[in-house]
């Protein structure tokens, strides 16, 4: 089929010049290729049908026809080779050096013709360096840094990061702190995280706390994250106030954003400074400051993610709050820590009688009535999550008492996963099969006791199930990965997440599966 639609394109192309001598020798050789595209008359035609295959062959024409600086296909020779040197790596060593010297550091930011496709032709070679991960190609990006046309300077940025060049960490980092286009920022941060040099750890300490119209917290804490280990000292020494990492901002920011900030990155790296800090903050008296409660629920996440069981009996009073905007957190640390006890007392506080009792200590009946779905089931997940099949006849007679229907049906709904503990019990194989059974209730409850149980033999089940669509059967595998870490899923974590690009029903979830694959590739 690909050798027909060859044929066709240079058909098509002798049907319009048919006295042309373009159209003699062998299309399946590339010096075809490079007289079809040195010669005017043929060119535009056979950029058509490049376009259409992008094959090997046509690498050496397209490489004749880069060299004539004055053309303005330019743009588009530099493009299509990075797309064919991304289809086919052994053309990479001719493509690279081919876009190397295709560069301009000379154009302006003018608007006329000839420099808009000097500049498109610029920016589609660090498009196309990206594309090929083309290492030797950092010079000519450092280079581009300094254009004046944006979008080739943010391309520049962005292929920088892909290409893991630390040759030009400093030149990012001054990206990072003294260029005024927020956009142009947060992808020198993005670019700083890919390419992981501890040397740009100051710059992102101080940027997760630097606000200009926009936040770069999310992208700097990612940031710092990818470079793991060594940003744990910066980070723990703005913790405790002991470097000023924040002098440059122009308001300092409240210390309970800072521990909030500082113990988030540190969990997500999985330093055990976290959960010293976390437990600092969850012992706090009430300063009255409404920001200690944002560095409460962050130090539960943390005590949670690195297993604290000394923060148990601080999460349990979060966790039995009647606001759920403040129960939730921790309710998930006690998940996150296996408290089985905490599991029997959530489904003794989601019946109805102890949930009206304990609501109507703050709030009137009618309030309480109207917020008993959204705490009972809250309470509920959590219950049924924790405990075992010993719950069971607790929830039953809950379900059996309750009187409004569309209460009964949400405890049936919950009930499912202590009716799989009561099939499977502590054995790990009957949890792993149940990873496929139908009711995402129950393959939530397989998730959760296979974290705990943490057995090595269950990763291949637990990976195969990472692609789970129910966002908490997901969550809850990804637990159980993020305990056993086994090395050999880090390329199928990475192709769950290149499957799902776009699509943003896991964009949260997901951010938890791409630090997932880089832990398992470190191997912590």
């Amino acid at each position: 089929m690909r050798s027909a639609r060859i044929w066709a394109g240079v058909l098509s192309a002798c049907v319009m010049f048919p006295l042309l001598g373009g159209c003699e020798g062998d299309p399946a050789t590339p010096e075809y290729w490079v007289k079809a595209l040195t010669e005017r008359k043929t060119r535009d035609q056979a950029l058509k049908d490049i376009r259409k295959e992008k094959l090997a062959v046509h690498v050496d024409g397209l490489i004749a026809l880069s060299k004539d600086e004055d053309d303005l296909t330019r743009p588009d020779v530099a493009q299509l080779l990075g797309q064919i040197g991304e289809k086919f790596p052994e053309t990479r060593e001719k493509v690279g050096p081919a876009l190397k010297e295709m560069a301009d550091y000379g154009v302006g930011g003018a608007s006329d013709k000839a420099s808009r496709a000097k500049n498109n032709t610029n920016k589609n070679i660090c498009d196309a360096m990206a594309r090929i991960h083309y290492s030797a190609g950092a010079e000519v990006l450092v280079r581009l840094l300094d254009s004046k046309d944006q979008n080739t300077r943010l391309a520049a940025v962005t292929a920088l990061g892909e290409i893991d060049a630390t040759s030009a960490t400093d030149k990012l980092i001054k990206v990072v702190e003294e260029d005024d286009n927020n956009f142009m920022v947060k992808n020198a941060i993005k670019a700083l995280g890919n390419i992981g040099d501890a040397k740009a750890v100051p710059a992102l300490v101080r940027m997760l706390f630097f606000e200009r119209a926009v936040s770069f917290y999310a992208e700097s804490s990612y940031a710092l994250f990818q470079i793991g280990k060594p940003a744990v000292p910066a980070l723990v020494d703005t913790l405790g106030g002991k470097k000023d990492h924040l002098q440059k901002l122009p308001v300092a920011p409240d210390p309970w954003i800072v521990k909030a900030k500082c113990i988030e990155v540190l969990a997500d790296i999985g330093d055990a400074k976290a959960g010293e800090a976390a437990m600092s903050v969850l012992k706090a008296p009430d300063s009255g400051v409404a920001f200690q409660i944002i560095a409460a629920q962050k130090a539960a996440t943390a005590a949670g993610r690195l297993g604290v069981k000394d923060a148990v009996p601080f999460l349990r009073k979060m966790a039995s709050s009647i606001d759920v905007t403040q129960a939730e957190l921790p309710l998930e640390a006690l998940e996150l820590i296996g408290d089985r006890a905490a599991g029997a007392e959530m489904v003794r506080l989601a019946a109805t009688d102890v949930f009206m009792a304990d609501c109507q200590k703050q709030f009137d009946a009618e309030a309480c009535k109207n917020s008993a779905e959204e705490v009972r089931q809250l309470r509920l997940e959590a219950g049924t999550r924790l405990a075992g099949a010993s719950e069971l006849g607790a929830v039953e007679k809950m379900e059996a008492a309750e009187k409004d229907a569309k209460l009964k049906e949400m405890i049936g709904k919950e009930k499912a996963r202590l009716v799989a503990a009561k099939e499977c019990g502590d054995k790990a194989e009957c949890w792993a099969g149940k990873l496929k059974d139908p009711n995402p209730k129950v393959r939530d409850k397989a998730g959760w006791e296979l974290s705990w149980a943490k057995k090595a033999d269950t990763s291949a089940a637990l990976i195969e199930a990472l692609k789970d669509e129910d966002l908490e059967a997901r969550f809850a595998v990804f637990v159980a990965l993020s305990r056993l870490m086994p090395k050999e899923g880090a390329d199928k974590v990475a192709a769950i997440l290149k499957a799902e690009t776009g699509k943003l029903q896991f964009i949260k979830i997901n951010e938890d599966l791409k630090r997932l694959e880089i832990k398992m590739r470190r191997g912590y």
